[in-house]
């Protein structure tokens, strides 16, 4: 509630509007906390509503039928900045100002969300979520970032965020995180895998330090309906558009697609002779922080160009298609390549793709029809790669292992397309004559790593891909061997 009498400007509640009020909202303006270890008042706070006076959006005061009221921007966002503090400190010394020393009125918070009242040029329209739209703004400040101190080449944003909320959150609790952390959405990302859809944000600045950002971290994870937040690295924003970011050497931007115009040369796998690699191509994932200076080293050393690249994939797997130099025709030659380039400084991660997968990402016309069953599976006695139920750790899965069955009238284009989604490999089968509905692929799948919340985002997204009928885990130990009558 709002007590009676309480006057715009007088964040100290002693009745006046003077000097210690200017003083204290200037240091909330740059981040410092005042008195200090108290924290800066943020959106819902009393001190916030009285002292947020800037822009002034008269005539009205932010009862129930102003437009506007005081201190929303036009962004529709609350912000401390150094105009609430001058327009105080003129008040404070006798220079009228609007909106400073009015009476605050009885309803200026709204009464629904416990924050102040937004009116009708900031209400969302109706209960429709924000749209979700790729791509990113240009950072109006992009040299706000932080070393992390377990690591000081990583550098990120400090008050940029990518958040997902949970699917049944309506788009007035979206707004009212908004307003809670003086953020507004400066993009997004629509993957093709659900689960990692999410809003690209800009909040207010936590200040210089890694505690702060990280307490922001922490808050916005803990924040009802949010269901994943990540913090990133400037290379990584960078790499999605947003101009101006510190160090403007930036690294090439990632075009999704692939792009070959001449046969690439294979090289068999010794360890079956079956299956072939393409020995100059190559997927390479750098590092957050890497330079445009440092790509470019990688591709002149390696004698390289960027042919596509993925940039949609799971969180942390983005990454370009290169083309090498020919290594030669021998596999000694080809994986000490692909050693070099592995541990080239800045690179992340290498994969190495069988033909087949180049083929789905569309430089090959591709195969309808549908892989063969054989029936069976590799013998797994004992997967070093596991993660267990948090719910029962009884529990514990193989957790690049599983079986799918796909819809009797799934194209083989449709499956490869699961299999290039997902980074996963056919590895054996069941197949039934007598019961032909239980018919399904062994796959084994790119390490989704240790997280059970990770490992179970992907087990999902894999059962809702389309063409799906069912997906089964593989609790470990029950693939010593399959053998199918």
């Amino acid at each position: 509630s709002i007590p009676t009498g309480r006057r715009f400007g007088d964040v100290t509640g002693n009745g006046a509007v003077d000097v210690v009020d200017a003083s204290r909202v200037g240091n909330w303006a740059v981040g410092n906390p005042s008195p200090a270890g108290t924290p800066i008042p943020a959106p819902g706070d009393l001190a916030e509503l009285v002292g947020n006076v800037a822009p002034f959006n008269s005539p009205g005061l932010g009862e129930t039928a102003d437009t506007k009221g005081p201190g929303w921007d036009a962004n529709c966002v609350r912000l401390w900045d150094v105009l609430d503090a001058s327009n105080i400190s003129n008040e404070a010394v006798g220079t009228d100002r609007p909106v400073v020393g009015e009476l605050v009125p009885a309803d200026g918070f709204d009464a629904a969300t416990g924050l102040p009242r937004r009116g009708t040029v900031c209400a969302p329209a109706g209960n429709a979520r924000p749209a979700l739209r790729t791509g990113i703004d240009p950072l109006p400040n992009p040299a706000l970032t932080v070393t992390a101190p377990f690591d000081t080449t990583l550098v990120y944003v400090r008050n940029y965020f990518e958040v997902r909320f949970d699917d049944s959150l309506p788009g007035a609790s979206i707004q009212a995180f908004l307003t809670v952390f003086r953020a507004r959405i400066v993009g997004g990302s629509g993957t093709r895998i659900p689960e990692y859809s999410r809003y690209y944000i800009l909040t207010a600045d936590p200040g210089p330090s890694w505690g702060a950002m990280d307490s922001l971290y922490q808050r916005i994870s803990s924040y009802p309906g949010v269901s994943l937040v990540m913090r990133s690295g400037a290379g990584t924003v960078r790499a999605r558009g947003a101009t101006g970011l510190p160090n403007g050497d930036l690294p090439p931007a990632i075009r999704t697609g692939l792009a070959i115009s001449s046969p690439v040369p294979r090289v068999t796998d010794p360890s079956d002779p079956t299956k072939y690699q393409l020995r100059t191509y190559f997927e390479v994932g750098f590092q957050d922080t890497v330079s445009g200076s440092l790509v470019g080293s990688f591709l002149t050393t390696f004698r390289a160009r960027i042919v596509g690249g993925s940039a949609n994939g799971l969180p942390g797997w983005d990454r370009y298609y290169v083309l090498t130099a020919d290594p030669g025709p021998t596999w000694a030659a080809y994986d000490s390549l692909y050693q070099a380039i592995a541990r080239y400084p800045g690179v992340k991660f290498v994969l190495r793709n069988h033909g087949g997968y180049v083929f789905a990402r569309g430089r090959f016309p591709l195969d309808t029809a549908r892989p063969a069953i054989v029936n069976g599976s590799p013998r797994r006695t004992s997967p070093s790669l596991t993660v267990a139920n948090p719910a029962d750790p009884r529990w514990v899965f193989d957790r690049e292992s599983f079986s799918v069955r796909f819809d009797d009238s799934t194209s083989g284009q449709t499956i490869r397309e699961f299999l290039t989604r997902f980074r996963a490999r056919i590895v054996g089968g069941s197949s039934r004559p007598d019961a032909h509905t239980l018919n399904r692929y062994h796959i084994v799948i790119a390490d989704p790593g240790a997280s059970w919340a990770v490992y179970d985002s992907v087990y999902q997204a894999m059962r809702a891909a389309p063409g799906v009928e069912f997906v089964l885990p593989a609790p470990t130990g029950t693939w010593v061997q399959v053998r199918d009558p």
